[in-house]
């Protein structure tokens, strides 16, 4: 069946702040959590193991929830239910109303939206209970998954939170890191999004502090180097998807939460408070800094604040702590092996006289019967039929519905009922269907009655005093009110008993009512409305609608048709995709086979079916209806069930608090194909009041009712009461317009291990890989994969008795917009604060989700987040003029993407005067209409705005690129210095006329020369390198220019082992004794020993002493002076060669 949850919503603007399930039977007492039902899906293969698997996780979880909670509870009691088709363990039948719809937890196949990873469905916000938590066998039997997540039993815990406690994840995996206040973030870049305030990452040195989780940032892409600050993509402001958070595997002993957060780790084994909680761990504050879905959501609030508020706790004392020795749960594995019973409990009363429509309510009530009899009562399943007015009487002991004969027989049996007794004996019809139940042999528990009336009772017993033996008896009551619903112990005991209240006005209300109160989730004969609607039929008129039938449906595809008047049945055609025809008065050859014979007319209850047979055609089918004589208003109707060859697309619908005394009411759709969300469906909510039709689309938008976008969860909040009394609501889904596909969160979910650093600060990679692979891809699918498709649920009523309109004028504007959850920050340039700070949000409505809101209010605070929720009107206000785009005053429609750049600040300053820094900011936004209501104040993002710029180092590919630059020039200066050298000897030599003398080359070989330590003789750089140490030109030895050069060579003393020649550079005169070079004239040399061999003497005497007592002194042959010279270089090549 498609489940239809009715949630029971307590909104802070409804009168509460909590929200809870109806149907869950959980319940604490003595710290025991007792009625826990854990379900296994039929499709999961019969496995003994898993059984095990089940009891060893929740001992586990069991010990680690006393502990999470601080001795505040455990598991006591735990029932696992084995479907129906595992019957070879002998194990007990249920023993009440367990099955599978009613679960807390299931264990289900896999699906790839989620993989094999736990997750848990939270429709509503903080505090309110979550749908259900889903566990895979794989997950539950295969030790590879305690690498991805840690401990079964804290993984358990960590669910159960979001479940029971309405809590949410403090990691984000939309945001994975967020910019702390510190000065050294500037230096190291941002942490990771945790539970605690301040985080230690060991990047580069040890910085943060020690007061949680300690670890590293490292980069997937490049051997698991540090991330730093050249990683940062410039255009989030934060860490590419490479960085990863990898915890050390050792933690200090004083870490110990959170829970939400790293779940996986040794240490963690509790969740994180707030700073003045007195239990907190001081080295494990929340973190309100965090932009994560606690932060956003619970209004910065920590986890054990919701937890110790809810219904568990909240009147919890200390001093109720009590020591339990032993948590283990007790458990009891029963199998549902009841066949699926119902009994019709139908009012026969005389106030079923009156109109329903255009007929009476009891032609109404028996011709919905018969349609529940026929078409949607689940084969093989068990019908009786119990009637009451003044008594209560057996129309039909329990039924098996397994051919169309028993079916046919049994909805005959409903003519007896004429609405004849005066009075009404609710009670009495109640106590004669439970003996229906028992007749049958079987226990009571698993029945369902189905209670049709108008709501009223005057005879004994009334329902409250048969509500207990229902409730003891394990009885599911189902109530439909047709008109009115003036019976509030009914309505109660169908809401304890985990039935459904509806309400009906006309005879399709009623048929689209029946066609979804009856078939388990997991039965394979689940069957889908995807049509109905209403209209008139006049003598000679006519009247044609179309139907789409998709590709995950098709099987035993029904057509029905009722009417008011007259016994004769309309005329009906159903042209198919291919263009053959079924009808009740053809007689052509254009019938599709089969199709002359495939139809049903009941006169007595006015009432033709057409069975499509086998599987229907995919694609729009038309039918036609007119009639002669007239058949006055019609209704049509038509289901369908699984083609068997692709999972179907689901809808879970409900309504918020069934009482609404103020405010507005909530409505949700939960679309999926099997269990992977369905994105960009059209889901809209008919919803029918006093003098009221409404239509209002419902969004997937992560906004307003909405907490996570793209989850499939479709949700709306109305408010457009026109009076008081009974609002019913129908879900329509159809496909829209392609959105993208979600590549974040979608459901609550335990969060990943990529691995750990360890001791030697390695990474230490988990061995399924750094990314889990069921988080990597897109979530959900697209609602137009499936061509045009529809499905129609009811989804409940509620009754309003708040302010209503008056002649058609608003009394008051009561209703604000709504709150705003998803603002969001971020410094558009973290190297220049004069550049701004970005806000974006998506708009609010005027009144909560509908129609334009007046205006906004910014107000921000650079610290004490907390009170701009708390006194936002204390805070600092941003006006238009602080803003360089967006408009304050002019709000875009609901569903809109507001951009706010905000330019100027009032900048925290220091002791001194002067502008901090860096500082954090938090902002938060006030929606507000034209009759001065206001919303409340919105999440609060947080940033650390940078006013002192930071300095980001160049990025690797900048690095490569300034080496590739360098390069270039170094290599183009040194080709242009040999360019350079080469192009000057030329032309040096060019003006000289000749080519350099011998003494010049044999000068540029003196290098030839080595002493006894084989050290080469270093010429000074003239001698070296011959012209190009001359101060003008070449060098000219044969007295063509007007100086000399000698070289001066002075080598140590040849005994002197190790000693080195060093050159020295004299330079002469022609015809002058001055030596420049010494400043003195060199007249009287003495000649130094040959035997000391001296050749600085020696060539002092050439280069001096011989040339001063040569007589052709100023005039002397220059051809001479080389000669002596190269002598005494070949008498030093040959004793250094000795």
């Amino acid at each position: 069946m498609q489940k239809i949850w009715l949630l029971v919503v307590f909104w802070a603007m409804l009168g509460s702040s909590r929200a809870s399930l109806s149907y869950t039977d959980v319940s604490i007492s003595k710290s025991g959590y007792t009625g826990l039902v854990i379900a296994i899906h039929p499709d999961v293969t019969e496995n003994e193991h898993l059984i095990k698997a089940v009891k060893e996780t929740w001992t586990e979880a069991s010990k680690d929830l006393y502990i999470a909670t601080g001795n505040r509870a455990y598991f006591k009691q735990i029932t696992i239910l084995l479907p129906k088709t595992w019957d070879g363990y002998g194990y007990g039948n249920v023993k009440g109303n367990e099955n599978y719809d009613r679960a807390d937890v299931v264990v289900a196949p896999s699906n790839a939206s989620y993989g094999n990873t736990p997750y848990t469905i939270q429709y509503a916000g903080c505090g309110s209970m979550g749908i259900r938590t889903h566990y895979t066998p794989t997950y539950l039997l295969d030790g590879g998954f305690v690498d991805n997540y840690g401990p079964r039993g804290k993984v358990v815990v960590h669910e159960w939170a979001h479940y029971r406690w309405g809590v949410f994840d403090e990691t984000s995996y939309d945001d994975p890191f967020y910019w702390e206040d510190t000065p050294q973030a500037a230096d190291y870049g941002p942490s990771p999004t945790t539970c605690t305030r301040e985080l230690f990452i060991s990047l580069i040195v040890s910085f943060r502090c020690t007061k949680s989780v300690t670890g590293s940032i490292r980069n997937n892409q490049t051997g698991y180097q540090e991330c730093t600050l050249r990683d940062i993509d410039e255009r989030t402001n934060s860490y590419p998807y490479y960085c990863q958070f990898y915890p050390d595997r050792i933690q200090p002993d004083y870490v110990n939460s959170s829970l939400m957060a790293y779940q996986y780790l040794e240490n963690i084994i509790t969740f994180c408070r707030d700073e003045d909680d007195i239990e907190a761990n001081v080295h494990n504050i929340h973190n309100v800094d965090a932009p994560n879905s606690q932060n956003s959501l619970c209004e910065l609030g920590s986890i054990w604040s919701v937890i110790e508020n809810s219904t568990d706790f909240q009147n919890w004392n200390t001093g109720d702590l009590t020591s339990i020795d032993q948590t283990i749960p007790v458990f009891d594995v029963l199998i549902d092996r009841n066949d699926q019973r119902f009994v019709l409990v139908l009012d026969d009363s005389g106030s079923m006289d009156d109109s329903c429509g255009r007929v009476s309510r009891s032609d109404c009530l028996k011709t919905a019967a018969y349609q529940f009899i026929t078409v949607t009562a689940p084969n093989d399943s068990y019908v009786g039929i119990v009637g009451f007015g003044t008594n209560a009487f057996i129309i039909a002991s329990l039924t098996q519905l397994n051919t169309f004969e028993s079916r046919q027989q049994l909805a005959n049996s409903i003519t007896g009922l004429y609405g004849k007794s005066g009075s009404t004996c609710i009670g009495c019809g109640i106590k004669t269907a439970i003996s229906v139940l028992e007749q049958y042999g079987q226990p009571t528990a698993g029945g369902q009655l189905i209670i049709i009336t108008d709501g009223g009772e005057n005879e004994q017993p009334y329902v409250a005093q048969v509500s207990d033996e229902v409730l003891r008896k394990g009885i599911t009551t189902n109530t439909i009110f047709i008109a009115t619903d003036e019976n509030q112990d009914l309505k109660d005991l169908t809401e304890e008993s985990g039935g459904l209240n509806y309400f009906a006005n006309t005879q399709s209300d009623l048929l689209e009512i029946f066609s979804q109160i009856s078939v388990e989730e997991t039965s394979n004969d689940e069957r889908f409305q995807i049509h109905s609607t209403s209209f008139v039929i006049n003598s000679g008129s006519s009247f044609n609608s179309s139907v789409d039938i998709d590709i995950t449906i098709g099987l035993d595809t029904i057509f029905t048709f009722t009417w008011s008047f007259n016994g004769n049945p309309p005329n009906v055609e159903i042209e198919s995709p291919s263009g053959c025809y079924y009808s009740n008065y053809l007689l052509d050859d254009s019938y599709c086979a089969g199709g002359n014979d495939s139809y049903t007319v009941s006169a007595a209850f006015r009432t033709i079916q057409f069975l499509i047979p086998g599987l229907a055609e995919a694609g729009k089918w038309i039918y036609y209806v007119s009639g002669i004589p007239e058949v006055g208003p019609m209704t049509s109707l038509v289901t369908s069930a699984s083609s068997g060859y692709m999972q179907p697309i689901l809808v879970e619908s409900g309504v918020g608090n069934t009482q609404v005394d103020s405010g507005a009411a909530a409505l949700y759709a939960k679309v999926t194909q099997g269990y992977n969300p369905l994105l960009g469906a059209a889901v809209t909510a008919t919803i029918v009041g006093p003098e009221l039709v409404s239509v209002i689309d419902l969004y997937d938008n992560g906004a307003g009712l909405d907490i996570r976008q793209n989850d499939g969860i479709y949700s709306r909040y109305f408010t457009e009461f026109t009076g008081t009394g009974r609002y019913s609501v129908l879900i329509n889904v159809g496909n829209g317009p392609p959105t993208a596909h979600s590549t974040s969160e979608v459901a609550s979910r335990a969060h990943y291990s990529p691995g750990y650093i360890s001791e030697d600060g390695n990474v230490v990679v988990n061995p399924n890989g750094a990314i889990s692979q069921e988080r990597s891809g897109n979530s959900g699918v697209q609602a137009n994969e499936f061509g045009n498709f529809t499905r129609i649920v009811p989804s409940g009523s509620f009754d309003y008795s708040g302010t209503v309109n008056v002649n058609d004028i608003i009394v008051r504007d009561i209703y604000p917009p709504g709150k705003i959850i998803d603002a969001r920050l971020r410094q558009k340039d973290l190297t220049d604060i004069k550049k701004g700070i970005v806000l974006v949000f998506t708009a609010p409505g005027d009144d909560y989700d509908s129609g334009t809101a007046s205006g906004y209010e910014l107000r921000y605070s650079f610290g004490n987040f907390s009170n701009l929720i708390r006194n936002f009107n204390d805070n600092i206000p941003l006006n238009q003029s602080d803003l360089t785009s967006g408009n304050l005053t002019q709000p875009l429609p609901p569903g809109g993407m507001e951009q706010f750049l905000i330019t100027n600040l009032d900048l925290p300053m220091d002791g001194d005067g002067h502008t901090i820094p860096r500082t954090y900011f938090g902002l938060a936004i006030v929606a507000y209409d034209e009759a001065g209501n206001y919303a409340e104040p919105s999440n609060v993002p947080v940033l650390s705005i940078f006013i002192e710029p930071i300095v980001f180092p160049p990025s690797e590919e900048q690095d490569i690129w300034w080496i590739i630059l360098i390069s270039v020039l170094l290599f183009v200066a040194i080709v242009a210095t040999i360019v350079y050298m080469w192009f000057r000897r030329k032309t040096a030599n060019k003006k000289s006329g000749q080519r350099p003398t011998s003494a010049t080359r044999t000068i540029k070989n003196i290098s030839d020369v080595r002493c006894p330590s084989s050290n080469p003789y270093q010429l000074a750089s003239e001698a070296n390198e011959g012209p190009r140490a001359r101060p003008r030109g070449r060098t000219h030895l044969d007295g063509g220019d007007d100086t000399n050069v000698y070289q001066n060579i002075h080598i140590g003393q040849m005994n002197g082992y190790g000693s080195e020649p060093t050159v020295q550079t004299q330079t002469t005169y022609p015809g002058y004794g001055q030596d420049y070079a010494t400043g003195g004239h060199r007249s009287d040399v003495n000649t130094q020993p040959s035997d000391q061999q001296n050749m600085s003497a020696r060539m002092n005497i050439i280069s001096h002493s011989n040339l001063e007592n040569d007589p052709d002194h100023g005039s002397h042959n220059g051809q001479n002076m080389e000669e002596k010279y190269l002598s005494y270089v070949d008498e030093l090549k040959a004793r250094n060669q000795a």
